[in-house]
């Protein structure tokens, strides 16, 4: 390793980051997998799956506890499967740890004590209501839980919920630190932006999952707890991501997403690999990446393949106008959506969605884009008439005039009129005429709408629902995602690069802060991720927080810092 000694390597420690065996170094299974999640004040973990336990090592130098952990503990590497820490002790005596991730079930740590004639007392403290699933204990002869060393001299422990395997812990170590050499790192950015960049890839990593069960290709969760199984947008934002690591598993995410799909070309929005998946769908973008992918390397095979599903999708989405209006509805408007606790939910559950039409037109386009490419001339005049329909039926029956913006249209043929992000997917979708972009695009140049001090917020901030509670108020990198794409397709660069700065300017300082990837942020870029309300409540039960190393955040400033470069 110190032929990479310079490498920029992310070290931040912090309470919830992901600790998991990834499908890139090995077989993951759902049904029996060692998940945990650092603490906050011991250097250890909190197991999520089997079952929730505390472990750490605890330390006592010639009969002394040691104290202060983190806030004088030296980090040189802490990421999602591998970590390495100097812990001070009295004096100038220090305690170096480690851990790396070993297989699907199993950790293991390394102590290494180098101080001549001093004592270390090593402690593994694993407790919780019930530890039948997960076993803690060092490796050789002696007490399983309890070690007294005397420098200099080292010792190696595992916490495991299966079979441990035999391993050398300097190999595994090593192997996971290699992870990091050649993936690309950005020209003429400062170290925080690098250091931030490499710990989204392993948060990436640690979301990849094996084939296992019923979804024969490699997949990606949103984050190994608590989400844990695949679900629909989030693969297709994941996968632009992905394929910087490897395009070949960007692929398979949206391979085992098709695999999902059902007789009729529904696809659900949440995948098990075992198990029954669930009845309702997510905003479709599959045919918008599979032509990122396609553009970015993935073969003409590739576009062969996923070709047949995609139609047969595409065909099922158009079935989705339940009025007869000529205008699709989500089935179950909050969920559906992905905009869980929207206030445009609030009074009218399934509205015609501006969204849903809107990513409709845009897949629309997207598939007709690989229908000419492999020549299949049916397929292109469907798509270019759906969309011209359906981007006509947007612009005639949801555009709001008097507000200059999209907004929903309730079952009383009135428009929803809440301001969110969903009123920018049009622009995404690329059927904003001319003589409206700018109207539609002065809502995200106001601070006292979309323009916050972190743009752009999920709800509009004059509207009275305005909060800091999930799709209410905070950010999704996603959306601004979507948005900054939009913007690009209309020339409007200066707003797009605004955002795209700021974007990358508020993970990068929250993961510095925190030590973590967040699923969504203050729009007053004022609060920690930590601290914002999850429908209704902080804290607790995983519903009320805020979900931590969180993959599409970390996938949209992968390709944010990166494309271009």
């Amino acid at each position: 390793m110190d032929d990479w000694a310079d490498l920029t390597m992310p070290f931040f420690w912090g309470e919830g980051i992901i600790f998991a065996c990834s499908g890139l170094d090995g077989t993951t299974s759902v049904k029996n997998e060692l998940v945990a999640t650092t603490l906050k004040d011991e250097p250890g973990f909190r197991t999520r799956y089997p079952e929730e336990a505390v472990f750490f090592p605890r330390f006592h130098v010639d009969g002394k506890p040691v104290k202060g952990f983190p806030g004088n503990t030296t980090f040189t590497l802490v990421c999602n499967d591998a970590m390495s820490m100097v812990i001070p002790a009295a004096g100038d005596v220090s305690i170096f740890l480690r851990y790396a991730v070993v297989d699907n079930t199993t950790i293991a740590g390394k102590v290494v004590f180098s101080c001549p004639g001093r004592g270390l007392t090593v402690e593994l403290v694993l407790s919780s209501e019930s530890t039948s699933e997960i076993q803690a204990g060092f490796l050789g002869e002696g007490d399983s839980r309890r070690r007294e060393l005397k420098g200099p001299s080292e010792v190696e422990f595992v916490l495991s919920c299966g079979e441990v395997p035999d391993y050398e812990f300097e190999d595994v170590y090593t192997a996971r630190y290699l992870f990091f050499k050649d993936l690309p790192r950005p020209e003429n950015r400062s170290e925080k932006i690098d250091r931030t960049l490499m710990k989204c890839f392993s948060v990436l990593k640690a979301n990849i999952h094996s084939a296992q069960g019923n979804i024969g290709w490699d997949w990606s969760t949103p984050d190994r707890y608590p989400h844990r199984y695949a679900w629909l947008w989030d693969s297709a934002f994941n996968a632009i991501g992905i394929k910087y690591i490897s395009h070949k598993i960007a692929e398979n995410t949206i391979l085992a997403v098709l695999s999902k799909q059902r007789h009729h070309g529904f696809i659900p929005h949440m995948m098990l690999p075992y198990g029954d998946d669930s009845n309702i769908t997510q905003p479709p973008l599959l045919c918008w990446v599979a032509w990122h992918l396609f553009q970015s390397g993935s073969g003409i095979q590739f576009i062969e393949t996923i070709f047949p599903k995609l139609v047969q999708y595409l065909k099922h989405l158009m079935t989705m106008d339940r009025n007869g209006n000529g205008l699709m509805e989500w089935s179950d408007g909050g969920p559906e959506s992905g905009m869980d606790n929207s206030p445009r939910f609030d009074q009218v559950k399934n509205p015609d969605a501006v969204d849903l039409n809107s990513f409709i037109a845009n897949e629309l386009l997207y598939l007709g884009k690989m229908a000419a490419l492999l020549n299949e001339s049916e397929i292109v005049q469907y798509c270019r008439g759906k969309w011209a329909v359906l981007a006509g039926r947007v612009n005639s029956l949801l555009w709001n005039e008097e507000d200059g913006i999209y907004y929903d249209l309730g079952p009383d043929g009135a428009h929803v009129r809440v301001k969110t992000v969903a009123s920018f997917v049009p622009m995404f979708a690329g059927i904003v005429p001319e003589n409206r972009i700018n109207r539609l695009a002065e809502h995200l140049e106001d601070p006292n709408e979309f323009n916050r001090p972190f743009p752009v917020s999920s709800v509009s901030g004059d509207e009275p629902s305005f909060c800091d509670d999930m799709w209410r108020g905070p950010v999704w990198t996603n959306y601004n995602y979507i948005i900054i794409e939009g913007l690009r397709r209309y020339g409007l660069d200066d707003i797009a690069q605004h955002i795209t700065d700021r974007t990358i300017d508020q993970i990068a300082h929250w993961y510095n802060e925190e030590g973590v990837i967040f699923e969504y942020f203050d729009s007053e870029a004022k609060t920690s991720p930590r601290s914002l309300h999850r429908k209704g409540k902080v804290g607790g039960h995983w519903l009320h927080t805020c979900i931590k190393d969180y993959s599409w955040t970390a996938a949209v400033f992968a390709e944010l810092v990166l494309r271009g470069r």
